[in-house]
């Protein structure tokens, strides 16, 4: 397994201070059920006070999925197939992790039905997710491509609730554009 590199810093280029501040690894699987992501981030310093729809603001990954690459590649605009996933790794890490659906808008929650966990690590923490197929509405197969992007929120001051940065695994993202994420194509 390949790991893709999370390094690109798209928000918040004011406040990051070098790839031990944020960065990150990613390594993607899937079978019939789930789509397997694990991240291995590197943070300096851990400050997650935030949960529920604002677990952005602080130490947490998240992950975008255009479920509809082909129908809708040109469109620059979020709609009912684009999905947008946040995790994060509790506080302390590992101590009730959470996920949070954000897109799409009319299907926002707390996704309890993925599954997570994380760890800390020397340099940061880990989290692993099984995100089933059915939150994306998808059924999955060898050579499906879909939209994709994942990203990592820092914040780096204790007793706040802010995203400072945000690392990518594309140098020119936008949340709202899914013509700037990235590709993921399943193989067999």
């Amino acid at each position: 397994m390949i790991p893709i590199s999370i390094n690109n810093i798209t928000y918040g280029t004011g406040a990051y201070q070098g790839p031990q501040d944020l960065s990150g690894l990613l390594y993607v699987a899937w079978d019939d059920t789930h789509l397997y992501l694990a991240f291995q981030v590197t943070d300096d310093r851990f400050v997650q006070r935030a949960s529920g729809r604002y677990l952005y603001r602080g130490d947490s990954t998240e992950i975008l999925v255009d479920t509809n690459l082909f129908g809708d590649q040109n469109l620059r605009a979020l709609n009912g197939d684009d999905y947008q996933l946040g995790f994060s790794p509790g506080n302390p890490v590992g101590q009730n992790p959470e996920v949070w659906l954000w897109y799409p808008r009319s299907m926002a929650r707390q996704a309890t039905e993925v599954r997570i966990a994380a760890l800390p690590w020397t340099h940061g923490y880990q989290i692993e997710v099984a995100v089933p197929w059915s939150t994306l509405g998808v059924y999955p197969q060898p050579g499906l491509r879909v939209g994709f992007n994942a990203a990592i929120s820092d914040n780096d001051t204790p007793g706040t609730q802010v995203q400072q940065s945000m690392a990518s695994t594309s140098a020119f993202r936008r949340l709202t554009n899914p013509t700037t994420w990235g590709e993921l194509v399943l193989l067999p």
